[in-house]
C-alpha cells in the first residue's frame, strides 16, 4: 500500500519540514496554504533558489533576520516569517499595535535584488492593519483629520481620514501575487477581527475595536482609491492581503490550490491508497481554504482515505468528517498531561505516534 504523507506546519510546534522527517518512512512533501511553510514548499519545486537573508523589524518592531527566496527573477516571500504570530509569547501579543513594516522592506529588497514578479505567502502573522505600514515604505500617506501621519498598528486606522498616493511609482513593472491562506472578506462575522481576533490574543473589546478600524480603513481605501478591499481572501494574514490589493495591486490567489498544483498533488493523490495530513488544531478555519481542505477535496474525488494528524480536534460532527473522507483523527493531545505540553513535546509525542499507530501501514 502506497501511502502518502502531506505535512502541513502545527503552528508553534512542529514545521511541516520536521513532521516529514519524523514521518520519513512514506513518501513525504510539506504543504502550506500561504502561511507557515511557504517557503519550504516552494524549495521542492525550486531546489535551486537562492536564499537571501536580510534584517527586518517583525510584527512588535524587534529586529530580526528572515530569508526570501529568488529564482529568475522570481522571489517568493513568507509572511509568517517576516511578521510572526507563532515565535511571540503571550504578553507580546497586540493585535491593536502589531505592524506590518516589515512586510514592506522585505519586498523593496526583493526588488532591489532584482524580482519582477514577487509571489507573497499570507497567513500566521501577528499583526492586522491591513498592510497599511508595508505601504508606507512605498510612499503612501495615511493621515488623519488635521494631516498628521498615523502611527503603526491597526488602532491608529478609527484616526484615518485620508490617503495620499506616492510621489513615486517604486511598483511599476513589478507583479505581484498575494497567495492567501483563508478566503474570508475583510469584514463582518466571517471577517478577520471577528473570525481570527481571538487567535491573535485579541479579547473581546479589541476585536470589537478592531472591527471598527478595518471599517474606517475599508471606508477610506473606496472613497479615496475606488477599490472595494472587503472582498473574498481580504482577511487574509491580518488583512495583508486587503493592502496588498489596494496599495500593491496584487492579484489575490488561493492559497492551497496554488502549492497543490506547484506540486502537482492531485497526480500524487490519485497515486496513492492512503493519505495522511497534519493541522495544529482541526476545526471549521481548517475548511475556510487551509491546507488541508484541499488535500480533503482531491482525495474525496479519488476516493482515497485520509488520516489526520492534528494537535488538537475540535471538530465532533462524524457526519462533517465523513463528508472530508476523514477516516481517522490521531490527536497529539491525548498522549500528553495538557495542551500546553502536547505542543512544547510534539516531536517526542509524534515519533510515538508514528511507531504505536502508524507502524504497521
Amino acid at each position: 500500500m502506497k501511502t502518502l504523507v502531506l505535512a502541513n506546519a502545527l503552528k508553534g510546534s512542529l514545521k511541516a519540514k520536521e513532521i516529514c522527517q519524523i514521518l520519513n518512512k512514506f513518501e513525504g512533501f510539506t504543504i502550506s496554504d500561504g502561511g507557515d511553510g511557504f517557503l519550504d514548499s516552494v524549495l521542492q519545486v525550486y531546489p535551486q533558489a537562492q536564499k537571501i537573508f536580510i534584517r527586518i523589524p517583525n510584527a512588535i518592531l524587534k529586529t530580526k533576520k528572515i530569508p526570501f527566496l529568488l529564482v529568475d527573477k522570481i522571489a517568493f516571500i513568507e509572511s509568517a516569517q517576516v511578521c510572526p504570530m507563532a515565535n511571540l509569547k503571550k504578553e507580546e501579543l497586540n493585535i491593536l499595535s502589531a505592524s506590518s513594516i516589515g512586510l514592506g522592506l522585505t519586498i523593496k529588497e526583493a526588488i532591489n535584488a532584482g524580482a519582477k514578479q514577487i509571489y507573497i505567502g499570507l497567513g500566521g502573522v501577528a499583526s492586522s492593519e491591513g498592510a497599511a505600514d508595508a505601504a508606507k515604505v512605498f510612499g503612501w500617506q495615511f493621515l488623519d483629520k488635521e494631516n498628521n501621519t498615523l502611527e503603526l498598528g491597526a488602532k491608529s486606522l478609527l484616526n484615518l481620514a485620508k490617503i495620499k498616493k506616492p510621489k513615486k511609482n517604486l511598483l511599476k513593472n513589478i507583479k505581484i501575487t498575494a497567495v492567501c491562506d483563508v478566503k474570508n472578506i475583510l469584514l463582518g462575522k466571517q471577517g478577520s477581527a471577528k473570525v481570527y481576533g481571538k487567535q491573535k490574543g485579541a479579547g473581546p473589546k479589541e476585536i470589537l475595536i478592531l472591527e471598527k478600524a478595518l471599517s474606517n480603513y475599508a471606508k477610506t481605501v473606496k472613497k479615496d482609491l475606488k477599490i472595494n478591499i472587503n472582498t473574498k481572501y481580504c482577511a487574509s494574514a491580518g488583512a495583508i492581503a486587503s493592502g496588498l490589493k489596494a496599495f500593491f495591486k496584487a492579484k489575490l490567489i488561493d492559497g492551497s490550490k496554488y502549492i497543490s498544483k506547484l506540486l502537482d498533488l492531485e497526480k500524487r493523490i490519485k497515486n496513492s491508497d492512503l493519505i495522511i495530513t497534519t493541522e495544529g488544531s482541526l476545526d471549521k478555519q481548517t475548511f475556510f481554504g487551509k491546507a488541508p481542505f484541499e488535500i480533503c477535496h482531491l482525495a474525496k474525488k479519488y476516493k482515497k482515505p485520509i488520516i489526520f494528524i492534528c494537535g488538537q480536534n475540535k471538530l465532533k460532527n462524524k457526519k462533517i468528517l465523513k463528508e472530508k473522507n476523514i477516516t481517522k483523527i490521531i490527536e497529539l493531545r491525548k498522549y500528553a498531561k495538557n495542551i500546553p505540553q502536547s505542543i512544547l513535546e510534539a516531536k517526542t509525542i509524534l515519533k510515538k505516534v508514528a511507531k504505536e499507530e502508524l507502524g504497521n501501514l
